[in-house]
């Protein structure tokens, strides 16, 4: 297995194991041409997916919920199928490693951003006028999956997301006088995630 292969396959490995997001997983596919025709080929031009595995990934719209789960289910038992080692070493401290070679690539940054918990994060809700355009806010504010446009996907990611060690939610009033249920879900849901214990985050309402 050549270099490049090898990092194909690890960056499978780490969507699959929910490491990296969709969004993540596509950039880092999709973006250059070239690196893509690299990383889906090996050194003979042989297809190291196979062709139905690999049209699957090119027709699958990765920002509806349900075909990145099947996708994600396909390449998991592909990985299983060719590459276990692999597989079977998506770890904490498989991730800590490749954070700590400091490789400066794209695949690193991602992983530092997502492994090394972010000190502050502040977001302001002046000017949201709108259930989507709130929960779109918290979305990207917080680098949750392009796919979470609705509570109950917010709600999961509670446990699947490094959050800041504290948050602090700017122009509270002004969004409770306009979307006063949504703000009620956003305060179950911290809530839930203190409970769970979840990296210790501080909250703050002003």
């Amino acid at each position: 297995m050549n270099d490049c292969e090898e990092m194909f396959i690890k960056i499978i490995a780490l969507f699959v194991h929910n490491q990296i997001t969709a969004g993540e997983f596509t950039d880092l596919l999709f973006d250059n041409t070239e690196l893509f025709t690299d990383f889906f080929f090996d050194n003979t031009g042989k297809n190291i997916l196979g062709e139905e595995l690999y049209y699957d990934i090119i027709d699958t719209n990765f920002n509806v919920k349900e075909q990145c789960i099947s996708i994600k289910t396909k390449l998991a038992d592909f990985l299983k199928q060719k590459y276990p080692q692999i597989y079977n070493s998506i770890s904490d401290s498989y991730i800590e490693k490749i954070v700590e070679e400091n490789n400066n690539d794209m695949l690193t940054k991602i992983l530092a951003k997502r492994y090394i918990q972010p000190e502050l994060a502040v977001i302001d809700f002046s000017g949201i006028d709108s259930s989507e355009k709130f929960i779109l806010k918290i979305r990207d504010s917080l680098g949750f999956p392009i796919f979470c446009t609705n509570w109950d996907a917010v709600n999961d990611m509670i446990y699947d997301v490094m959050f800041p060690k504290k948050i602090i939610f700017k122009n509270c009033d002004y969004v409770k006088g306009i979307l006063n249920r949504d703000f009620s879900i956003l305060k179950e849901i911290m809530d839930k995630k203190d409970s769970i214990g979840n990296n210790m985050v501080i909250v703050e309402y002003r």
